[in-house]
């Protein structure tokens, strides 16, 4: 069986920023379906809610608001 890695305990934005530590390093929309991606409107009328994870709340809502204006 394949082993998905890294996962459960660590993640590829984790590596990341642990290698590079003075970069804002933001993950975000990776849990959506390419579906939505191509047509948000599938699903709830293109309503939706997506997870973003970060150490840099300003980071964050730059994220945040560049996959609103989109």
């Amino acid at each position: 069986m394949p082993r998905l890695d890294p996962v459960d305990t660590d993640s590829l934005g984790e590596q990341i920023q642990r290698a590079l530590p003075d970069v804002e390093v933001v993950k975000a929309f990776a849990t959506q379906e390419q579906d939505t991606v191509v047509n948000p409107r599938a699903v709830g009328d293109g309503d939706h809610t997506l997870f973003i994870a970060g150490n840099d709340a300003d980071a964050e809502q730059a994220v945040t608001r560049r996959g609103l204006e989109r």
